[in-house]
């Protein structure tokens, strides 16, 4: 089946999710990345790989190799700014709380990790030449 290819994300490209979990009244709405979000994304995350060989008067060992990984960035944080559209969450007390920024960096565990699994399900990644019902199983990241 091939899915419809518009020019523009618009209103119609969101979904609300509901997690066994929540609370009565607790939903979340999440929206499809444009192209500008997908390469804001690939900018916040840069993994760094090296691999030194010792030589004579190094610190490490003549012929000896050391491998180090750093990686940069916070790309769930990222993820979820930009993936959650609006939201209704409540505080122990009942207490609504807005969407923001701030507040996506104070949601617990189990909330940011199932809306993230949910954002990565909607935004599948697409190769050329992919066939749709292949990338439909892919996650974002």
């Amino acid at each position: 089946m091939t899915e419809e290819i518009h020019a523009f994300i618009d209103t119609q490209d969101v979904e609300t999710i509901v997690a066994p979990f929540f609370k009565d009244g607790e939903e979340v709405t999440i929206k499809k990345f444009s192209y500008a979000d997908r390469q804001a994304l690939s900018g916040e995350y840069m993994k760094l790989s090296a691999d030194w060989k010792g030589k004579k008067g190094d610190k490490i060992k003549q012929d000896t190799t050391v491998k180090s990984e750093v990686v940069l960035g916070k790309m769930n944080l990222s993820i979820l700014d930009r993936g959650i559209k609006s939201w209704t969450l409540y505080t122990r007390e009942g207490k609504e709380v807005p969407f923001s920024r701030r507040n996506v960096r104070r949601l617990t565990e189990p909330y940011a990790e199932f809306i993230l699994e949910k954002i990565n399900v909607f935004n599948p990644t697409r190769s050329s030449g992919e066939e749709d019902e292949d990338a439909d199983a892919d996650a974002l990241f």
